[in-house]
């Protein structure tokens, strides 16, 4: 409204919140323009590949899909784990600063929860992302019982893929490997 002058006005629909009107000089219209066009501003879409992997120390099968994987032949030289097997993998598509959830495993028994937050300059995004993996269990009651397995804050910048983190599964000789990628769409 500083920009209207005293016969310009601008008008909208209760209806329909996100239409202006305006009227005025064409100074001051474009004066207007200028304005919207700064603070309307689309926010980043995140595109995240997940993969939810099982690492073990007993077994040393690993599927076809990882043995090329160089995050997994990298994750070979470091954990002790001998075979690797993908449990699942998805995709989200998350707006910036929303939360996304997904549940994941061969029984649905995981779930995946993920908050971007975009920084940066348009040349060099960095994409700071808070992660948190739970298993859901069901002992005897309707209502689940959430174990946190993995929960962190990291930043990956567009286009790299990164281990989020490793947990022990029971304190068996297997533990659950959770890789993600994130890219900024358009």
């Amino acid at each position: 409204y500083g920009y209207v002058s005293r016969d310009g006005r601008i008008q909208f629909n209760n209806n329909m919140p996100s239409v202006l009107s305006v009227s005025d000089t064409p100074e001051n219209v474009e004066k207007i323009l200028a304005a919207i066009r700064e603070i309307d501003v689309k926010p980043a879409d995140v595109l995240y590949t997940v993969q939810l992997v099982l690492g073990s120390e007993a077994d040393a099968t690993t599927d076809d899909d990882l043995k090329n994987d160089p995050v997994v032949k990298e994750l070979g030289k470091l954990l002790r784990y001998r075979g690797y097997t993908l449990l699942d993998g998805t995709l989200v598509r998350v707006i910036n600063r929303e939360n996304a959830s997904v549940v994941l495993g061969p029984k649905a028994e995981f779930q995946f929860e993920l908050r971007p937050e975009v920084a940066g300059d348009a040349k060099a995004p960095v994409i700071k992302t808070e992660v948190r993996l739970r298993k859901m269990s069901f002992p005897g009651s309707e209502k689940p019982v959430a174990t946190i397995l993995i929960e962190s804050t990291l930043n990956i910048k567009s286009g790299d893929r990164t281990v989020v983190g490793v947990s022990k599964l029971d304190g068996g000789d297997k533990g659950l490997i959770l890789i993600i990628s994130a890219k900024i769409v358009d």
